[in-house]
């Protein structure tokens, strides 16, 4: 046990020296669309600055000119992106002067300048994924299936229409829904709707997402994911906060092997996990066109929780899954050798340990001191003592 607290001693001291902060920027747009300055928001979460190569989905959200819905949301995501939660992402905050009059049907205007403006502008400034999601509540849940369901539908991937307001004009989006149900064969989409059932607004809106969710279940498509929620006890604004979390769970795990797909995995079998991802991921990508590739953090961070959990095996296979990707993660080694040294495995111990020993030596200017020289030690005691094993084997 010794091996692993120390392990994370250092570890600790390390991540909080290079740990990067969750930042927000603010462009303001010439917008053509609606023939003046626009703004709009973006939040980096910190994950965004700890790798310079990796590149993020974007969520981009409705009533981003209001600062508690845009701060519940960027610290929800922050929050969840920190923790491997959600696939990676950035959001941004789409500001509205006249949300009644921009989020009607057709809202023309809007989709121009999200399409021709933002757009553009997020994908030549920032490292982005071909994926979007956008997100609205309220009025703007009728802007989000209105788009979905009309000659907008491509704009966006993923859908998330949190007590939406469907009943505009005697209920003109659920009749197109209806319609582009019954003759469109590939979406390609993820759609998610919840309510609460507190208030006269639950009522009327949970009733028009129960029509939608008939139209979708009498016109079934597996190229369209369905998913939908009603929160008990909340009303048409308390039940923001759950659908923004539950909402982004569904989506991220629609395209996604996360761990919980792992843990249900290993509950079902002690098959191997890898062969299942790569067949999930297969799948996922002709079924709905994309898919979310663990990358070596987060087969590595896994790992950790599988060990902790006592699965040695699936966390060995992740750990040397994390190995292939990444080599020289001095986390992934010393997880590597803390299953080995269970297995007692001494070979594989000597040998992680002596190529973790190389990594520090290589990336020595960027650590104190102190954590330098207790890694090398450290490292030389633990291979030493394995070779004793191993001799008396």
């Amino acid at each position: 046990m010794k091996y692993l607290v120390f392990a994370f001693f250092f570890l600790t001291i390390s991540t909080f020296t290079t740990a990067q902060k969750d930042t927000t920027i603010t462009h303001i747009i010439q917008s053509e669309a609606f023939d003046k300055d626009r703004t709009i928001r973006v939040f980096l979460p910190k994950r965004y600055f700890e790798d310079s190569t990796a590149r993020f989905t974007v969520t981009y959200m409705l009533d981003g000119h209001y600062d508690p819905i845009w701060n519940l949301v960027k610290g929800n995501i922050g929050y969840m992106m920190t923790n491997y939660n959600t696939i990676p992402m950035i959001v941004v905050a789409i500001h509205s002067d006249n949300r009644g009059r921009e989020f009607t049907p057709p809202a023309t205007q809007l989709t121009d300048h999200i399409k021709n403006e933002i757009f553009p502008l997020v994908e030549k400034n920032y490292r982005t994924l071909p994926f979007r999601t956008i997100i609205g509540h309220s009025w703007g849940g009728i802007y989000i299936n209105n788009a979905l369901f009309s000659g907008d539908t491509d704009l966006y991937d993923a859908y998330i229409a949190i007590s939406p307001s469907m009943g505009y004009k005697d209920n003109m989006v659920l009749r197109q829904a209806d319609s582009v149900l019954q003759h469109r064969a590939i979406f390609n989409k993820f759609l998610y709707c919840s309510t609460g059932d507190v208030g006269s607004r639950e009522a009327n809106f949970g009733s028009q997402v129960a029509i939608l969710d008939s139209l979708i279940h009498h016109h079934q498509n597996p190229t369209l994911v369905w998913q939908t929620r009603q929160f008990e006890g909340t009303g048409h604004w308390s039940c923001v906060a759950p659908s923004l979390i539950d909402g982004l769970l569904q989506m991220s795990r629609t395209y996604w092997f996360d761990q919980q797909r792992m843990e249900a995995a290993i509950a079902q079998s002690d098959k191997p996990l890898r062969p299942q991802i790569l067949d999930f991921n297969k799948k996922c990508l002709d079924t709905y066109g994309y898919v979310y590739e663990s990358n070596a953090n987060y087969l590595r961070f896994v790992a950790d929780d599988l060990y902790e959990l006592g699965h040695l095996n699936h966390a060995k296979e992740l750990f040397e899954w994390s190995y292939e990707l990444n080599p020289n993660n001095l986390r992934t080694l010393i997880g590597m050798g803390n299953v080995y040294r269970d297995l007692k495995d001494h070979k594989n111990v000597i040998k992680i340990y002596e190529e973790a020993i190389v990594v520090v030596e290589n990336t020595k200017d960027t650590m104190s001191e102190e954590l330098y020289n207790g890694y090398t030690s450290w490292f030389k005691e633990t291979i030493e003592e394995h070779k004793a094993l191993l001799e008396k084997k």
